[in-house]
């Protein structure tokens, strides 16, 4: 028996304790809270000052909720293991970090009238992208033969390969023409594609190791990126035949 088989025979003896909130019931107030700041948002849609000033100050709330409900995670995965429970913790780090950004940009916006990009709230967001990637990483996932990792090596370079060009030709490139005369706000611009590439892989390998489960969602994202690929690279060529 593996370490992952262990894990999933653990997991299936927890499913009858008792959790402080279901699932639905967490979906469904999810969902009140969604909709409900939807409806302020058209309420006020007359009004920018005060749909950004609610805006600043609700998100740290609903984020900060977010990062009650991964700590409880992390706590409630020790006796699962120690790589589950440290993965957890750290996803509920990189979204705390997050929650930081959020009250940062909140007190400089709001609290002191200030521009908050580019500023401390930037280096608490961009911290949030290696952490979830890398609490991702460490998820248990199935071991897997030679087979299925060559397999697994080839669709995640299909996927990274394409996801690349198509970011580099259609966000990075017009990214760094508005933004070339501000080195530092360049770099923060840049910083955040970059950064949301890492976790796109991170979630790329999970979702890849979970084939059996995304067999057909797999398929459709190495389609999808082949043929977006496929096109940029037609128009590259179309525009060297200009020149």
């Amino acid at each position: 028996m593996t370490c992952y088989d262990g894990w999933l025979g653990q997991m299936s003896n927890y499913s009858g304790h008792r959790q402080v909130i279901s699932f639905r019931r967490a979906l469904m107030l999810a969902t009140f809270m969604l909709l409900g700041y939807l409806a302020l948002m058209i309420l006020l849609r007359n009004d920018q000052v005060l749909r950004t000033t609610i805006s600043d100050l609700l998100f740290p709330v609903y984020n900060g909720l977010a990062t009650v409900g991964l700590i409880y995670a992390a706590r409630s995965t020790k006796i699962f293991g120690r790589r589950l429970h440290i993965a957890w913790t750290i996803l509920a780090a990189a979204q705390l970090s997050f929650t930081l950004g959020d009250v940062a940009w909140t007190v400089l916006e709001v609290g002191f009238h200030e521009e908050p990009f580019p500023s401390v709230a930037d280096g608490l967001y961009l911290l949030c992208y290696p952490l979830f990637a890398a609490g991702i990483f460490l998820l248990p996932a199935k071991p897997l033969n030679r087979d299925e990792l060559l397999k697994l090596l080839l669709d995640t370079g299909i996927v990274m390969s394409s996801t690349v060009l198509v970011f580099s030709a259609f966000l990075i490139e017009p990214l760094i023409v508005a933004n070339k005369e501000d080195t530092l706000t360049l770099a923060i611009t840049l910083a955040y594609p970059v950064m949301g590439l890492i976790l796109f892989f991170g979630l790329l390998q999970l979702l890849f190791l979970y084939s059996f489960l995304f067999y057909f969602v797999r398929k459709l994202i190495i389609q999808s990126t082949e043929i977006l690929a496929g096109n940029k690279l037609i128009q590259i060529k179309k525009k060297r035949l200009n020149f």
